[in-house]
């Protein structure tokens, strides 16, 4: 069937016209290219499709195994490069994010366990976003799946962020207990979609509960990697 038109569109837009092999500008002398052939299997989706140019096109469909001169374009490759090339025209539509647990209330005073806040604020001047939050919740070292958790906060629902505009928000814990000796972590998963529908996933971090100062502090690593640590990390 080949792809479809509002598909073309939308890596055109993400590319800005530009090949994503030699990153040359092309106007209309430009083609979305699968990269396994249909005759192969190949699909009409976002993750088959490459824009390039004329010159590039022919190099990528044209290679003969039969007689091979230089080195082949591999598909994942190409796929590496069309994503240099799509990051280049749209880092400029991500905002600078600020987002935290805290048990902090605007109005003053804290929240109490089970229940936490969550912010996030859109800053700088890039266009509105719509916004994924995904949370893993570990409780003594072990992630807790609850049958039933909020979607807003179980990367289901996109929220919608204007430009240097935030969100103050909370969520419960599905625990049953809690002890200051429970050793509380969530993993934080965000992906940004811009304005032309591109995914930019942020690097997962960690917020560490204290029961000392009854507050979050950031690890600025991955939860699975805090909780293969020998010794806990010290923070404040």
């Amino acid at each position: 069937m080949g792809f479809s038109a509002d598909l073309r569109e939308k890596l055109l837009l993400w590319c800005d016209r530009h090949c994503c092999l030699c990153k040359k500008a092309c106007d209309i002398f430009i083609e979305v290219h699968h990269l396994v052939p249909e005759k192969d299997g190949g699909t009409d989706d976002e993750d088959n499709a490459i824009p390039l140019c004329f010159d590039c096109h022919g190099r990528v469909s044209h290679y003969d195994a039969n007689q091979p001169i230089g080195t082949k374009f591999k598909v994942e490759e190409l796929k590496k490069r069309r994503e240099q090339v799509y990051e280049q025209f749209t880092r400029s539509l991500v905002p600078g994010l600020e987002y935290r647990l805290t048990q902090a209330l605007t109005s003053g005073g804290k929240r109490k366990l089970p229940d936490v806040g969550f912010s996030v604020i859109h800053t700088g001047d890039a266009p509105w976003i719509h916004l994924l939050v995904n949370l893993e919740i570990y409780a003594d070292r072990k992630i807790a799946r609850p049958k039933a958790f909020d979607p807003m906060y179980g990367g289901k629902v996109q929220w919608n962020l204007n430009p240097k505009a935030g969100v103050h928000g909370h969520f419960t814990l599905p625990l049953d207990s809690y002890s200051p000796q429970t050793d509380l972590r969530v993993g934080i998963n965000i992906t940004i979609i811009d304005r032309y529908e591109r995914s930019h996933r942020l690097l997962p971090v960690t917020w560490v509960y204290s029961g000392e100062i009854e507050d979050w502090w950031l690890d600025p690593v991955d939860p699975t990697v805090g909780l293969r640590r020998d010794e806990p990390r010290l923070g404040g």
